[in-house]
């Protein structure tokens, strides 16, 4: 019976997040997500525009340099992700691979301008636009996951491949995979790993978007990678099968935020779905916006009277996480 709730729960989830990656609205410009609470642009970094993206590199120190390959997506912004490349002398630890083939490719080739070996390829939780672009990317080497984020790619995967089947029909087949679907199959200890000197330590909580979300953080660079825990825009994105799943998501939402909080060490995030670090104000306004979703939901009739409501509250929120949130609580 728990598994075939649990399968439920990410069909239906699944179909929620699904409508709202295909109605993502245009991707940022160069430079705007160094608003909203953030540290801004760092003075040694540079952004560089590609035909299909963005890479911004920062030199981290002497021997590790981050390039954040953020694509533009299709027309209205659908699949607008980051990839993370960090350099260090003799080789490349990858973080993400993009949803739609394009995307993947260029980025792809941006890794194979760094004329350096991948060290390892990791996947940070089991969503398609972080996971798909991998079935591009093979000969790249072998794709690594936690075995809570592989379990639960094995889960999700197919019903993503199903709903945009259905939704974009003989397209879908020509940007992304349906069939041999890419999950991970080399399994990542949670844990410290040296690369090439450099410390980062790997861990996981659950969050209000998925249940397993590996985080990512580099202590000597006091740099937190964040993933989809945290959305860069200043509001959140809630995955959660109808208003009555909404309370516990927000408070798996809170508990992780409680837990960032707690822990002093970092002072810059990177996200999932941004180019620009952000400071820890972040924080701050992912759990006012948490917070405002668990007042608003009880009173709303429908998907666009939340939406209405929440932007009352907040008029300087995008509609692009709203949505998604609506379209999870009402369907």
């Amino acid at each position: 019976m728990a598994t075939k709730t649990a399968t439920k729960i990410i069909a239906t989830c699944s179909a929620a997040f699904l409508a709202g990656v295909l109605s993502w609205s245009a991707a940022a410009a160069v430079g705007a997500d160094a608003s909203a609470g953030g540290n801004g642009p760092h003075p040694g970094a540079t952004t560089n525009e590609l035909p299909l993206g963005q890479v911004r590199i920062e030199a981290l120190d002497d021997g590790l340099i981050m390039h954040i390959y953020k694509s533009k997506g299709l027309e209205g912004g659908s699949g607008s992700v980051s990839t993370f490349i960090f350099e260090s002398g003799d080789n490349l630890l990858v973080f993400d691979t993009q949803f739609y083939k394009p995307f993947a490719e260029e980025a792809k080739a941006y890794i194979l301008s760094l004329g350096k070996p991948v060290d390892k390829l990791i996947i940070s939780h089991g969503h398609p636009d972080h996971g798909f672009g991998y079935a591009y990317m093979k000969d790249l080497g072998e794709l690594w996951g936690t075995a809570n984020v592989i379990e639960e790619s094995k889960q999700s995967f197919p019903f993503y491949a199903d709903m945009l089947r259905q939704r974009m029909g003989d397209a879908a087949a020509e940007i992304m995979p349906l069939d041999d679907l890419p999950i991970a199959t080399a399994t990542l200890e949670l844990g410290e790993y040296d690369f090439d000197g450099t410390a980062f330590e790997f861990f996981e909580m659950p969050t209000q978007e998925v249940e397993t979300q590996m985080f990512a953080f580099i202590p000597e660079h006091r740099l937190m990678m964040v993933f989809d825990a945290i959305m860069p825009d200043g509001h959140e994105l809630v995955i959660a099968a109808g208003v009555e799943a909404l309370p516990a998501q927000i408070e798996k939402g809170i508990a992780m935020l409680d837990a960032l909080e707690a822990d002093e060490r970092f002072d810059r995030m990177v996200f999932g779905h941004g180019i620009e670090p952000k400071g820890r104000q972040q924080l701050v306004l992912a759990r006012e916006s948490l917070e405002i979703y668990a007042e608003v939901a009880p009173e709303a009739s429908s998907a666009e009277a939340f939406i209405r409501m929440a932007s009352e509250r907040k008029p300087d929120w995008s509609d692009r996480y709203l949505r998604m949130t609506a379209g999870s609580l009402f369907q």
